[in-house]
Formats: C-alpha cells, structure tokens, sequence
C-alpha cells in the first residue's frame, strides 16, 4: 500500500498558520524552484541521510536528532528554509515572515521528509549516467584538449 502511495505522489496534511497544506513530493516545478534553496542545505541532507536506518531502510530519527536537524538547517540558511516552505505552500516570503515559527518548521520538515529520497545514492546515479554523455565531452569543447 505505501508503494501505491508514493507511486501517485499522495500528499500529506500539514496543519499550519490556520491552514490545512498538502505537501507531497516535488514534481518538476517545484523541484527546479526548491533548487535554488537546496545547496545550503546540503550539508544538513547529508546527516540526515548519514543517520543509522530501521528495517524498512528509513533514517531511525530521535527527538534530539529532529531538533538538531532543525536548529542546523536554520543556522546554516534561514532563507533556504524560508524559501523551501514557500515553494511547497505557495506563500510568499514576506507572508511567512509574521507566521508561527513551529507551524513553518512542521512544514518544513515535511517538505525534507516527502524529498529526501532526491538525494539517495540510486538518484545520483541516475544523474551520473543521464549527464555522462555531457561530461565526456565538456574536455573536447572547452578544455585544453579541444581540437576546434
């Protein structure tokens, strides 16, 4: 049944700022404007995937690990995190701003939550083959070994 869920992208309700907010994961929209939040995140993606995982292969993610996560992202990039909640809720920034610290954080945790599986290794592999061609020939265009 899980696997019918993410097959159809279910969203997930998210009780926020008076608000009901279904947040599911990015379609290509979204993602391409999530990106632009994302690489000050990396970091915090990185610990979160390096955390130890349960059986069915999700981080095992306690209280403490939660909070840390939280107060890291924000400390690294308060605006990726801005930002993220804005592209999943359609609010705009400047909106977010008077709102329920707690309500944006279960959001964005949600937002991480739905996404994370972006980043896995399958994903990057993925990326590797599909831009290998484009590598390959990067050197033969612009470098130094370019016969043009």
């Amino acid at each position: 049944m899980s696997e019918l869920k993410e097959i159809v992208n279910a969203p997930e309700m998210v009780q926020a700022f008076g608000k009901t907010y279904e947040i599911k994961r990015f379609t290509l929209g979204p993602l391409t404007q999530a990106f632009e939040y994302v690489g000050p995140l990396g970091f915090v993606l990185k610990r979160l995937m390096a955390l130890p995982k349960g059986d069915d292969g999700k981080p095992l993610l306690t209280g403490d690990d939660a909070m840390d996560v939280a107060i890291t992202a924000i400390s690294i990039s308060g605006p990726s995190v801005m930002g993220l909640i804005s592209v999943a809720t359609k609010e705009p920034v400047q909106w977010l701003d008077e709102q329920e610290p707690l309500d944006g954080l279960a959001i964005f945790a949600k937002v991480v939550e739905k996404n994370l599986d972006f980043f896995t290794p399958q994903y990057i592999e993925k990326f590797k083959v599909m831009f290998g061609g484009l590598m390959d020939r990067i050197p033969t265009l612009g470098g130094e070994q370019s016969t043009s």
